[in-house]
């Protein structure tokens, strides 16, 4: 009788164990990649789509902040530029008082005409991948929205702020007299208008390119939770459930070893006799 019974149980147990063997794996397979196996074909259209979105999202993220670099880049060569004129007028303020030999005036004059060159400088060193808003009045054309497209279809043009011209003004200047350098603190305060100007419309336009930059992130970042509610795993839980499954294979186990223990007891007996 404990014979066929161990016949009987045999099978039970052997099935048993490849059934647990078959959710171990699964649950160490599960735990490796990270990703629910039990979605269906609709949940894997909607992560599909979703992951399309979030690397569009990524592009457009990646335009803005490559556009808010040009403008940073350009308000700094403005910042610069102010800098110089500033000393331009210092230099021009010093000329105008009368007090100065006209060798002394020739001096400053040759100082005056290096700062100004500098500027013309900071206008064409403002160049980022091929695009400068200090050189010329062309500017650029940015694409600044946020919807519609890899690209979005709403365009920020930025006019050029033309610096390389206001540095060629300050070049032609000359602080060798009171007069001309009276006239030099005239057309100097007049640049610095025109720099100012400049300074309001980039920046106006690199908060626009921040706003959208920041909106662009926080969309791409609700969509990656999205998916992830959708596609990752509770890893707590699954090593809970492994646990268990590893306990229960050793329960199986043991059973199969004392089922097999008193089979080789009885079939000791019979060969006894």
């Amino acid at each position: 009788m404990i014979l066929n019974l161990s016949k009987a149980l045999g099978p039970i147990l052997s099935a048993a164990v490849r059934k647990t063997d078959t959710s171990i794996y699964d649950v160490q397979k599960t735990l490796a990649t990270g990703k629910n196996p039990d979605m269906n074909a609709a949940e894997m259209r909607i992560s599909t789509g979703v992951a399309l979105d979030i690397s569009l999202w990524a592009v457009r993220q990646q335009a803005l902040n490559q556009s808010q670099n040009i403008i940073e880049v350009a308000r700094t060569g403005l910042d610069s530029a102010t800098s110089l004129v500033y000393q331009l007028q210092t230099l021009a303020s010093s000329a105008s008082s009368g007090t100065f030999s006209d060798s002394d005036l020739s001096n400053m004059n040759a100082t005056f005409l290096v700062l100004a060159k500098q500027i013309i400088s900071a206008a064409s060193n403002a160049t980022v991948n091929g695009t400068n808003l200090l050189v010329g009045t062309t500017g650029a054309v940015f694409y600044a929205g946020i919807s519609n497209g890899t690209r979005s279809a709403t365009a920020m043009t930025i006019v050029g702020v033309n610096l390389d011209s206001i540095g060629a003004v300050c070049t032609a200047l000359s602080i060798t007299s009171t007069g001309s350098a009276t006239s030099a603190i005239y057309v100097l305060s007049t640049q610095l208008t025109n720099i100012s100007a400049g300074q309001s419309s980039l920046s106006a336009h690199s908060m626009a390119m921040a706003i959208n930059s920041t909106a662009a992130s926080s969309i791409s970042s609700n969509l990656e939770d999205y998916i992830a509610a959708i596609e990752n795993i509770d890893p707590t839980a699954l090593q809970m459930k492994l646990q268990e499954l590893n306990q229960q294979q050793s329960i199986n186990y043991y059973l199969i070893s004392q089922m097999n223990l008193q089979s080789e007891k009885i079939l000791a007996v019979f060969k006894v006799h």
